[in-house]
């Protein structure tokens, strides 16, 4: 047999016992690259495509063609779960597109842009494991319902004198958001994140319908907000204004555990709303450089300071006074809850809303009995919070009694019987004192006369004043 008849069989075996290698070998081989079937389209795309595979960051800076298309972003984070890292790219999917939108992007590993050039970005019903944006340029950006797993940061970033807008979606970690002079911040109905950091030159900052464990606020240095409104958001834990000055400051609707204000100055912003604002601890400060913890009487002051010069608020107030009881400083509750009345009755000559001057004068009259009747309650009775206000009047009541019963010619007995001697001293004391019988009053009255009906007020004094010193001094009630 010749070698050429043996050569051909043996081949056909050697080949058909190297065939399911082959075919093992491309199916690693391909299963190993993970981004076969990713096209880049340019020189940034593939220095991009490059570092993504050698888990590293990509500079494009120096490319000739800088553009990275979102599409190309959303097909590279799809197949890894490393976070892409882009320096010095135009994020783009045409040429110069007036802005940039797309829906339902998943990054899991997560997305940096740092000095990067955008048009207007809007993105909408995505999820990544966390999204950077540091140094870029882009005329503003809108996310959607953008669910990010650790965190959302803006560093820095030039926006073009347009904004931030956030609706929905969460962090699992933190948003840090540091922005350009003249931009605007805009966060509304997003929940799960533990901080929210908001610092740069924003112009306008706006919180909304949202939680938050804790949120910041740090300007830059001599930086002043046209606007900040952080309404209807509930902050578990502190809310840390340093440094801020702001025209207007809005916190109406919102609850906070812990309020800090720490005030590079004395000058309170022209209008300042806590309208059914929650704050449970209140804190202002104006010592930002040094950080001292301010004595307990000097952050009371200042917190009084605060209330006082914000629009008024019952809640805000009550509040405050409910912090202070539980920790056992009853003196300066009843202190804020006196601030409280006398802002409220402030408030009702307020005419600068009304619509003319007969309005003003008409709606001022009404609310002239329920001021006269809060003063009353104030100067005459001290909210029943204070012993000294209804004792003080007790005892002019029963001193001017001694006077208007002074003699006993004023006097006659009430029957035929020896009365009891009579005494001036203990006759006031036993007319004005309650259920009190000393044998003085039920015997003696006065004549007939202006002394008769004036013993009536007397009596009836006492019953108003003694009750209302008794359950001040043992705490009974409080308004």
């Amino acid at each position: 047999m010749e070698i050429a008849d043996l050569a051909t069989p043996l081949y056909c075996v050697i080949m058909r016992s190297l065939l399911p290698v082959a075919v093992l070998a491309s199916a690693y081989l391909h299963a190993a690259d993970p981004f076969d079937g990713i096209n880049p389209a340019g020189s940034a795309e593939r220095v991009v495509l490059e570092a993504v595979r050698n888990h590293l960051p990509a500079d494009v800076s120096r490319q000739p063609d800088r553009t990275v298309r979102l599409t190309f972003l959303r097909d590279l984070g799809a197949r890894t779960q490393e976070k892409i890292s882009i320096s010095g790219a135009f994020v783009s999917d045409a040429p110069r597109p007036p802005d940039l939108r797309a829906r339902g992007i998943n990054i899991p590993g997560g997305l940096s842009l740092s000095d990067c050039v955008l048009p207007y970005v809007f993105l909408a019903e995505s999820k990544l494991g966390s999204l950077t944006f540091s140094g870029c340029k882009m005329p503003g950006i809108q996310l959607e319902s953008v669910h990010v797993a650790t965190s959302l940061s803006f560093e820095s970033c030039d926006l073009e004198g347009q904004g931030i807008l956030i609706i929905g979606g969460d962090a699992g970690d933190e948003m840090f958001v540091d922005t350009s002079a003249g931009s605007s911040v805009w966060i509304v109905n997003v929940s799960k994140v533990p901080k929210l950091f908001v610092g740069g030159n924003a112009a306008k900052v706006r919180i909304e319908q949202s939680t938050f464990s804790s949120l910041s606020l740090i300007p830059r240095r001599g930086h002043v907000f046209d606007s900040l409104a952080i309404r209807q958001v509930t902050v578990d834990g502190v809310l840390s204004l340093s440094g801020v000055d702001a025209k207007s400051i809005d916190l109406s609707l919102s609850t906070i555990a812990s309020f800090d204000w720490r005030r590079a100055n004395d000058t309170w912003p022209d209008e300042l709303l806590i309208d059914g604002t929650q704050i449970k601890s209140l804190r202002v400060q104006y010592d930002l450089l040094n950080y001292r913890v301010a004595p307990s009487e000097e952050l009371h002051r200042n917190a009084l300071d605060f209330l006082t010069h914000a629009k008024y608020s019952a809640s805000a107030f009550t509040n405050y006074e409910q912090s202070l009881t539980d920790r056992g400083r009853s003196l300066e509750a009843n202190e804020t809850a006196f601030t409280m009345h006398e802002k409220w009755r402030a408030t009702q000559f307020d005419c600068s809303w009304q619509a003319s001057p007969g309005h003003c004068l008409w709606t001022t009259t009404i609310r002239l009995p329920q001021v006269f009747f809060d003063l009353v309650q104030e100067y005459g009775f001290g909210y029943g919070r204070t012993v000294q206000t209804p004792l003080l009047w007790s005892a002019v009541i029963v001193l001017f009694g001694f006077g208007v019963f002074r003699s006993e010619d004023l006097m006659q007995p009430k029957t035929d019987k020896h009365p009891t001697p009579y005494s001036r001293w203990w006759y006031s004391f036993e007319l004005f004192l309650p259920v009190v019988d000393l044998g003085v009053a039920k015997d003696w009255r006065p004549k007939p006369g202006w002394r008769s009906t004036y013993a009536r007020i007397h009596q009836l004094a006492g019953w108003l004043l003694i009750p209302v010193a008794i359950a001040a001094l043992t705490g009974g009630f409080k308004k």
